[in-house]
């Protein structure tokens, strides 16, 4: 976070602490004892303040960038986050900017969220400097026209969902052999794909066969639906976002005949 203009390092510190000792969260450790589950406990002072550093160039505020980033957090002692100011040096060529590098532990917080307000005119901004030039003419040219809405999806028929008795999931392992394995790998590798995406592909594959167009709820007969959830084209195979091209194609699609349901599911 780039901070210009005159900073009371004095008064950010005891604001970082004020907030330490006013939020659980900023209390919390987490520790395993006896090997139990992990347990919750709530500090009486949290351990969250706030670091001083002084930098000179750039190469100063990435390397304080990248030692946050690297940290490994003591959670069992408390230690969720850091908080690490970076002061210009009287030699700095920007005495009136400093920096802010927050990290935290992904237990402990799931981001950060800007006001709706600022997020706008974070938006104006980068319009009106040019930060979308490169992603509007990457798109503009794989898209010369706007592309049709996709159509309303069928809404379920079921009014009420019956009260679920008891709790229950069934579970398959299955290990691959090793020539398996590999021959999935080179299929991945060949189409610039990942295993995921591959598992993804043989699960949609076998939902197909599975599905049942007449009984099952909530589906196109067709069984398009799934088409839409993992981003498949009937006609044109299987097909997943890239930097070079977000329409690559996978996998290529398979016969008819093979999505057919070959088992249906009754509901």
């Amino acid at each position: 976070m780039r901070l210009e203009g005159p900073l009371s390092a004095d008064a950010l510190e005891r604001a970082v602490r004020v907030v330490g000792e006013r939020h659980e969260a900023l209390r919390t450790c987490l520790s395993v004892e006896n090997g139990e589950s992990p347990v919750q406990t709530i500090l009486v002072q949290s351990t969250l303040g706030l670091e001083r550093k002084s930098y000179r160039i750039m190469t100063n505020v990435e390397d304080g960038t990248r030692e946050i980033s690297n940290r490994i957090y003591n959670i069992e002692h408390g230690q969720m986050m850091r908080i690490l100011l970076l002061c210009p040096t009287t030699a700095s060529a920007t005495p009136q900017v400093h920096y802010l590098i927050i990290g935290y532990h992904h237990i402990n917080m799931d981001g950060v969220s800007l006001e709706y307000p600022d997020f706008a005119a974070k938006q104006c901004q980068e319009r009106d400097d040019g930060s979308w030039n490169k992603d509007l003419t990457f798109w503009k040219r794989k898209f010369p026209d706007i592309p049709p809405e996709f159509p309303i999806l069928p809404l379920t028929t079921v009014t009420d969902r019956k009260t679920l008795l008891q709790y229950g999931h069934y579970r398959v392992q299955q290990r691959l052999d090793v020539s398996l394995g590999r021959q999935i790998r080179q299929v991945c590798k060949s189409a610039k794909s990942t295993p995921s995406h591959f598992y993804l592909a043989a699960f949609v594959a076998l939902l197909c066969r599975l599905a049942d167009p007449i009984t099952s709820t909530g589906f196109n007969h067709d069984g398009s639906i799934f088409a839409y959830a993992a981003s498949y084209d009937w006609n044109k195979g299987f097909r997943y976002n890239t930097p070079e091209d977000p329409m690559r194609v996978v996998f290529h699609p398979v016969d008819d005949a093979e999505c057919r349901p070959k088992n249906p599911v009754k509901r």
